[in-house]
């Protein structure tokens, strides 16, 4: 019935510019979900309503609609600036996501992003100040929810030492990050790996001794001398974005000499590694 009642095809019909294939239905079918409409960003839906002027509208597939309603996006509150280089990452990659989740388009994340001064936290953790490092990071906690965020993430390894204080003190969800790395873990069917990070996430145990006792997950950690040039390479180089080739090979000679020990795989435990040393980089 389409071909009889939307004269206005006829004439691009005689003249080969389309096919009868092309005419899939009428706009009441669309609407009804008895036919699809456009599938991605790039198509388009024509269709005539009789007897006014023939319109192109960009109309979404109706099953894609029911679909994207039935995902319930969470506000995600971050706590960033524990280096802002690496947090540029993260926002990067949550937003990617979302969009792969949602199905593409103009899909994007919801989030709230408080940044702090990394010198100061750092700072606080050098001195072994975590009670009010812990109070500072409740107090940022507290201002995202109050912002409306639904769950809360920190942008860090290393801050995850005072976890406890903001999952038992804040009334949202907070990830932790090391839970995150050992699902990524088992996925990967692996049960001892080696960990590279700041001093603190390395020797504390918020980190490798949450992976053995939640996730029964070996940890193996480079020697003191190794952890301290990791140290440097990250406050010198990485959180200035600084990427140096003789870094990335002292990287990789350290995780060799733990892969010689057993290990079976490599937690990049600072946000910051990723920057310099990928998949790509290693076998």
């Amino acid at each position: 019935s389409v071909e009889k009642e939307s004269g206005d095809y006829l004439i691009p019909l005689s003249e080969g510019a389309i096919q009868k294939e092309h005419l899939l239905g009428t706009i009441g079918q669309l609407l009804c979900g008895e036919i699809t409409g456009r599938t991605s960003a790039q198509d388009v839906t024509v269709f005539d309503a009789l007897a006014l002027p023939s319109r192109i509208l960009p109309v979404p597939n109706t099953s894609i609609l029911q679909e994207k309603e039935k995902i319930s996006m969470k506000k995600i509150g971050l706590i960033g600036g524990l280096s802002w280089q690496s947090t540029v990452e993260y926002y990067r990659v949550i937003n990617e996501e979302s969009n792969r989740r949602l199905g593409g388009g103009l899909d994007t994340v919801e989030c709230i992003l408080y940044s702090v001064n990394l010198a100061q936290k750092l700072g606080r953790m050098a001195r072994g100040e975590q009670k009010q490092l812990g109070q500072e990071f409740l107090d940022i906690g507290k201002k995202l929810v109050a912002a409306g965020a639904d769950v809360l993430l920190l942008c860090t390894n290393t801050m995850h030492a005072v976890y406890d204080v903001l999952s038992d003190g804040l009334s949202v969800p907070v990830i932790h990050i090391a839970d995150a790395t050992a699902d990524a873990i088992k996925k990967q069917g692996l049960q001892k790996v080696a960990l590279l990070g700041t001093p603190f996430t390395m020797t504390q145990p918020f980190y490798k001794g949450r992976l053995k006792q939640l996730h029964g997950i070996d940890v193996l950690l480079p020697t003191e001398e190794q952890g301290e040039e990791i140290y440097r390479v990250i406050n010198e180089e990485l959180t200035f974005h600084i990427l140096k080739e003789e870094s990335r090979r002292y990287f990789l000679d350290v995780i060799d000499s733990l892969r010689a020990q057993g290990a079976q795989g490599a937690i990049l435990g600072c946000t910051e590694i990723p920057l310099l040393i990928q998949q790509e980089h290693t076998d």
